[in-house]
């Protein structure tokens, strides 16, 4: 089976390199060996891990394969015989799909001079650049010779079309990211102010289509949208940003369009890309019925991108309910991801179902908060579990099948289990 789809993919196949990085769900892994003990746990995937890096002798992996593929992630940790480079740790950043945080980094390669907007989409550049071929060392080499936007350049224009459509345009207008001889077009105010004007610009063409009244003023437009129900509201507003940006944490539609069930910013952005396609082969009219009555899923299938949904294991599971009725573990991921929430933003049935209501002190907030966080940053951990868990009155018992190490803790394990106590769980059955 495994041999079969790689075949079919190789040649010119859109999911050939998302295939390459998720290769265990076409071929999944042995039973994996009882960890040593708890602090044994695989670095790439966090379950029982049974190899430890040969050269720092500090990492653990649950197999050869997750050794490898971590390797770029790894390798500035390790002892890679040579000098670290700005360069290495921007590759292991891009690799993990994160933000570098050394200042020095963020300057020497752009990130300082386009804004949080911009260094998303400028880590997401860097990111193909990388698996393109380029090495770190040669990245270090073009920087530091002042030929970083030359050869950039190069490297992207030599991919095909599929791997570069969505960054190409932002490249060109902010080519000064990647020289500083070169003047800054716009500031980080007028680069979030442009984005504003386009997606404006998209909601006037839209509104051409769907609009109650004729209108070319975006900001008329989205006066008389904001006064339509929540479904056609959020949608149209969804659909203006398709293309140029997709939702963060801090707005409900990033839960009622399932990027909630993505565990990256990498797999939102296949799963706006995939929005993206459908927009392509539906109206809007059906596309909107399809979000108002729970029937994405089907559409995507009906329109030939069955392959790219199932993809997320969880996706089917929010889209089955949305846009109104969702499990609170979605919510709380909402909650936790988006950095400008406080404890007095928490919907009642986070509050009461995970634990929140116990907490006595903002630093009991926090600490809940920081756990939950943490795993739903881990690949094992499934949020479905993590809601049954939640229901049945049996979070502790979850939580410390995940970090089995938080027992030898002692104060630490008390808090805890005082803080994930449900007073009032249901059973399984009655979910």
């Amino acid at each position: 089976m495994l041999t079969v789809v790689a075949q079919t993919r190789s040649s010119n196949g859109a999911y050939y390199p998302w295939f390459l990085k998720h290769l265990e769900i076409f071929e999944p892994q042995p039973t994996a060996v009882i960890a040593l003990s708890s602090r044994h746990l695989c670095a790439a995937c966090g379950v029982s891990a049974r190899v430890r890096c040969s050269a720092c002798k500090k990492v653990w992996y649950c197999s050869k394969k997750c050794q490898e593929n971590e390797w770029n992630g790894h390798f500035v940790e390790c002892y890679p015989g040579r000098p670290i480079t700005a360069a290495d740790h921007l590759r292991a950043a891009a690799h993990r799909h994160k933000l570098p945080e050394d200042l020095e980094i963020l300057s020497d390669y752009g990130f300082t001079r386009v804004g949080e907007v911009g260094s998303k989409i400028l880590l997401d550049v860097y990111a193909i650049v990388f698996e393109g071929g380029v090495r770190a060392r040669d990245l270090h080499q073009w920087n530091t010779s002042g030929k970083l936007l030359e050869e950039v350049e190069k490297v992207l224009k030599g991919l095909d079309s599929w791997k570069t459509y969505k960054i190409l345009s932002w490249f060109e207008a902010h080519r000064y990211a990647f020289d500083h001889t070169v003047l800054a077009t716009e500031s980080v105010e007028e680069e979030v102010t442009s984005m504003v004007m386009r997606i404006k610009a998209v909601a006037v063409e839209l509104w051409r289509d769907v609009g109650d009244f004729p209108s070319e003023d975006g900001d008329e437009i989205i006066a008389a949208v904001n006064n339509w129900s929540a479904d056609q509201c959020n949608f149209f507003h969804f659909r203006s940003m398709l293309g140029l940006c997709y939702p963060g944490p801090d707005v409900d539609i990033w839960v009622s369009f399932g990027f909630c069930a993505c565990h990256d910013e990498s797999d939102e952005n296949f799963l706006a890309t995939t929005y993206q396609m459908l927009v392509d082969r539906s109206s809007y009219t059906e596309f909107f019925t399809a979000y108002r009555t729970s029937n994405i899923i089907q559409l995507l299938d009906a329109k030939g991108l069955r392959g790219r949904h199932m993809i997320d294991p969880y996706l089917e599971d929010v889209l089955s309910g949305s846009p109104h009725v969702f499990k609170s573990v979605w919510r709380l991921k909402a909650h936790v991801q988006d950095m400008s929430t406080i404890r007095s933003n928490l919907i009642p049935s986070v509050r009461v179902d995970y634990g929140f209501l116990n907490c006595k002190s903002d630093s009991e907030y926090q600490d809940l908060k920081d756990l939950y966080k943490n795993i739903f940053e881990r690949r094992d951990a499934n949020p479905i579990k993590l809601h049954e868990a939640c229901i049945s009155g049996s979070l502790y018992a979850y939580v410390l099948g995940l970090f089995p190490e938080l027992k030898k803790k002692r104060n630490r394990a008390t808090k805890f289990e005082r803080l994930l106590r449900n007073m009032n769980p249901l059973r399984l059955g009655d979910l």
